[in-house]
């Protein structure tokens, strides 16, 4: 996940702001704990709303919160939800994820990136051994969903052949939730679209100067605000088949805020590059 699904914070309250923030401050103690301080590092603002969905989606018990020192200063306190599967099932979604994009930095990118991914790279195989042991089917999903965007990327396949990766793996990931499959699946898969346009859109520049795999890169500006558009639209509609029992205005405000406020604070920093 690549820090691309936030909510809109102009537009919360400041409870739902505290509740959103509860999850991001709970991740990353949970994180923590179950693979270790060097797994903080990966905290994306995507596991933390991946949790919290897990929850809102969940039929029962509403979320508790507690007041509990921060990992890194443990002399302030932060509100944190308390210990639950839906922290333990994002932080293993997170690192399996991680240790893939890792990976991909060690093989694909520039000096920096490589230096920075061979002191990772120990860390994040071990904690994707730990999380596979507790998960064997979401680290098959992931796996499946990077083998297929690698496939994608070694063909110079078209933009709908290259997001199907991502929008296979969140798809599977939303359809292990609770609540219809079927809408569920459809959620995910737009929602992972989404993320990978935004990350195409976002690398765009660095791939045409590096002459990188983009689908992007042969698009002119008006079809790839509509391509973004399109994934946006059918996020909404598939988001209103979902059943939502709890925290339903941070996740409203998610989806029909906060993507938006992405998509357009990406396209209009590239033509402030521009």
């Amino acid at each position: 996940m690549f820090g691309y699904l936030k909510p809109y914070k102009p537009e919360m309250k400041l409870k739902e702001y505290e509740c959103y923030k509860g999850f991001y401050c709970g991740l990353c103690r949970t994180l923590k704990q179950r693979y270790g301080i060097v797994s903080t590092l990966s905290l994306t603002y995507d596991a933390a709303m991946l949790a919290l969905l897990y929850k809102a989606m969940e039929n029962g018990r509403i979320c508790d919160f507690e007041r509990k020192g921060c990992v890194f200063c443990p002399f302030k306190k932060c509100t944190m939800i308390k210990e639950e599967k839906a922290l333990d099932f994002s932080a293993d979604v997170l690192v399996i994820m991680v240790y893939f994009k890792i990976k991909d930095s060690f093989l694909d990118k520039g000096i920096l990136e490589k230096i920075r991914a061979l002191f990772l790279l120990p860390f994040f195989a071990r904690y994707k051994n730990k999380a596979k042991k507790k998960s064997l089917m979401l680290y098959e999903i992931i796996e499946e969903g990077v083998l297929r965007t690698l496939s994608a990327e070694k063909e110079n396949a078209g933009v709908d052949a290259a997001a199907d990766g991502t929008a296979y793996m969140m798809g599977s990931i939303f359809e292990a939730l609770s609540g219809n499959r079927e809408d569920n699946y459809r959620f995910g898969y737009m929602l992972g679209r989404f993320i990978y346009l935004c990350d195409a859109l976002d690398d765009l520049e660095k791939d045409e100067k590096k002459g990188n795999f983009n689908p992007l890169k042969d698009m002119d500006k008006k079809d790839r605000e509509e391509l973004l558009s399109y994934a946006i639209n059918e996020t909404k509609k598939a988001y209103e088949n979902v059943s939502i029992y709890d925290m339903k205005p941070i996740t409203d405000n998610f989806i029909y805020l906060g993507l938006e406020n992405v998509a357009e604070s990406l396209t209009t920093e590239r033509k402030k590059k521009k």
